[in-house]
């Protein structure tokens, strides 16, 4: 498994991560994950092809089934080994997931 890292981003405001004035470096392999399963087709310009667009789903439930497959697809497509994607009755996803 290799770690990809990047620059952090905040868990809840989504900022950069910022510690004693400096850009906090880290593995951003579950950020990555969080970014391709939010951002819809198109979002990425250097791959227009990637991106789930979770909110798409949530506002058609007749497409809720093939959220999951949809998730695995587009994190493969971004190089991941994919071991599980499940959605859970409360709505979150959980990912285990990692690049070679």
């Amino acid at each position: 498994m290799t770690p990809q890292i990047d620059i952090l981003f905040a868990n809840v405001s989504g900022d950069l991560l910022v510690v004693n004035g400096d850009l906090v470096l880290g593995d951003a392999t579950k950020q990555h994950q969080y970014d391709i399963i939010k951002a819809g087709k198109g979002h990425y310009h250097h791959a227009p092809n990637l991106g789930v667009g979770v909110d798409e789903y949530l506002l058609d439930e007749a497409s809720l089934p093939g959220l999951e497959a949809s998730i695995r697809i587009e994190l493969e497509r971004d190089g991941l080994d994919v071991d599980m994607v499940e959605l859970q009755a409360d709505g979150t996803i959980n990912v285990q997931a990692f690049y070679p």
